[in-house]
């Protein structure tokens, strides 16, 4: 028979394995207990520092004491901790922390569950900040690098499973918010977060995290639920509620987690307020002109990757009703944006201030297609018309293209150059209008109705500045009118010149050029064709008073024994404003 029994030499060579891997095991724990106590002070702020910087995806610089263990739990904690802006120290400090402590289940991890028993933020100061140049602090790192927007697919999905969490809480945080491009500031004090497990969307194993702040002196509540953190990393759909509330305002989210090679969100999204002045009131301008009574918000939002959509795009504000759709897709050079939305009433003033402040459309490419049924600026009224925006990042420039506009028994179109740089805006436009109704615009621009007839205009015009004054103030350009039976309405010149309407001076043609240089219109080549009557001149026009300053006399004698009784003018000045002219003789 065979002996199956071990020998004991064989037991006493397994027993020396066993003992020497004991004893290794043994060496490792130990080592790992003692190593936070054996390494320098600098290789251990290095090793924390290094944690930190992958959680912030950002530098990070610690100037107080730290510490760390690896057994039982994980503990790190550091005191003092900041996080640049960027090189360029004019740009505040984007985050800095007084203390921070972390504990992670060491156990946990090896079963690739995430636990963590505690988590606790003192005192952050949170600094969002935006110079006079446009350039702000919190997307200095990823500007210097645009690639860095880029998602890469996850086909891991991550190396953990599972969440757990104790103890997780910030404590007295604070926000501010300071742009100087629009001269505005927002500051929050008392900030507290607190997250814990819970079942609102109905699952046993939810999160939750509740805080609030009061920001410009009003009590802001924030409200996340999320669904089973275990269903979603295992690839399955987590509901996500999320609710941002004040007095003035409330923001809503209702949708859907997954992750797939990218976390894939989608979503209900709506943003309403009763009064859009309260809000300004509260938060500082935000858009260019008043917007009368409120804003109700709502759209789809779908998120995967590098794709952003914007769906069913449902805003009212103030007088206006718009409807749409947006892509956002994000390629290596940077942003494309591709959309249509259309308005039944829409108010150009209130949109102008996307324009004014186009912060968030650096690095964005593509165009909007915008069309219309009725529009206004100011007291300016506009009828259908359709309007292309392109957005050319290179070049700093956004192009409107008014492919049609219908206004004042009339049409315009044309193209109009936005280019910001450096905190100046500047403008070149070439617009042409046709058969418009001269009166009714010039009642629109709140200029007195002097002038009646309908006209053909063509414009140029260019403009810089860092507000409408000085923009007003360094406008110049050229162009040329036409203007068909109508009438001069001033009692003084018809007066003047005898004609049988004592209220105004009607005529046939009214043609003439015009430059425009620091906003004084200065006309020339001026032809006027009346019964009886033909003038010929030249002037100028304050387009900021409203002054003119307007020399006239009658055509050539050359006419005369012609057939036609050509009344015969001295030369004459008017002057004063476009709602008062005066009439001053001249020698000639």
């Amino acid at each position: 028979m065979t002996d199956t029994m071990m020998s004991s030499s064989g037991a006493i060579a397994v027993r020396r394995m066993l003992f020497g891997l004991g004893g290794i095991l043994s060496s490792i724990v130990l080592g790992l207990f003692l190593l936070p106590y054996l390494l320098p002070a600098s290789v251990e702020k290095s090793i924390v520092s290094s944690v930190l910087e992958k959680a912030f995806q950002r530098p990070v610089i610690i100037s107080g004491d730290v510490a760390f263990s690896v057994l039982p739990n994980i503990l790190l904690s550091a005191n003092n901790i900041v996080v640049p802006a960027a090189e360029n120290t004019e740009l505040p400090v984007l985050v800095d922390i007084a203390s921070l402590q972390l504990e992670v289940g060491a156990v946990p991890l090896l079963s690739n569950v995430l636990d963590i028993s505690r988590l606790s933020i003192d005192q952050p100061v949170f600094r969002f900040s935006r110079d006079q140049q446009g350039r702000t602090n919190w997307q200095a790192y990823q500007a210097a690098n645009p690639v860095r927007a880029i998602r890469k697919p996850d086909f891991d999905w991550g190396w953990w499973h599972d969440l757990k969490i104790g103890d997780v809480r910030l404590n007295d945080g604070r926000l501010v918010f300071d742009d100087r491009l629009l001269r505005h500031k927002i500051t929050g004090q008392n900030l507290v977060l607190r997250a814990s497990i819970s079942r609102i969307t109905g699952a046993d194993d939810g999160l939750s995290v509740d805080g609030g702040m009061d920001i410009n002196g009003e009590a802001v509540r924030l409200q996340l639920d999320l669904g089973s953190m275990k269903r979603f990393l295992s690839g399955g759909r987590m509901p996500v509620i999320a609710e941002l509330s004040a007095v003035p305002l409330t923001v809503r989210y209702q949708g859907t987690m997954a992750k797939r090679q990218y976390v894939v969100t989608e979503g209900q999204v709506s943003v309403d307020t009763p009064s859009v002045k309260r809000v300004e009131d509260w938060l500082g301008r935000v858009f260019a002109r008043p917007v009368s009574g409120g804003l109700d918000w709502k759209f789809r939002f779908f998120a995967n990757g590098n794709r952003t959509a914007f769906d069913d795009i449902r805003l009212e504000m103030g007088n206006g009703r718009y409807s749409g759709n947006l892509r956002l897709d994000a390629g290596s050079s940077g942003y494309r944006m591709d959309g249509v939305v259309s308005a039944t009433n829409m108010d150009f003033g209130a949109l102008s201030n996307v324009f004014s402040g186009i912060g968030w459309l650096d690095g964005v490419a593509g165009g909007v297609r915008l069309g219309w049924r009725k529009a206004s600026f100011g007291d300016l009224k506009f009828d259908e018309g359709e309007l292309r925006i392109a957005l050319l990042p290179e070049k700093q420039r956004i192009e409107l293209d008014l492919i049609r506009m219908a206004m004042y028994g009339g049409r315009a179109s044309g193209l109009v150059k936005i280019v910001k740089r450096e905190g100046m805006t500047s403008i070149d436009a070439n617009v042409e209008v046709s058969r418009i109704n001269s009166g009714n615009l010039l009642a629109g621009l709140r200029a007195s109705a002097s002038l009646m007839g309908d006209a053909n205009i063509r414009l140029g015009l260019f403009s810089v500045g860092s507000s409408t004054e000085e923009m007003l103030a360094a406008l110049r350009g050229n162009g040329e009118f036409n203007i068909i039976q109508g009438a001069v309405k001033s009692a003084s010149l018809a007066e003047h010149l005898r004609v049988a309407n004592r209220d105004a001076l009607g005529f046939s043609q009214l043609i003439g050029s015009f430059s425009i240089d620091r906003g004084i219109v200065e006309g020339r080549d001026l032809l006027l064709k009346a019964e009886q009557l033909s003038l010929v001149g030249d002037g100028l026009v304050d387009l900021s008073s409203g002054e003119v300053n307007i020399h006239l006399q009658s055509l050539s004698r050359a006419r005369e024994g012609s057939g036609k009784n050509i009344q015969k003018v001295r030369p004459f000045r008017m002057q004063g404003t476009l709602a008062e002219i005066e009439i001053f003789e001249e020698e000639g």
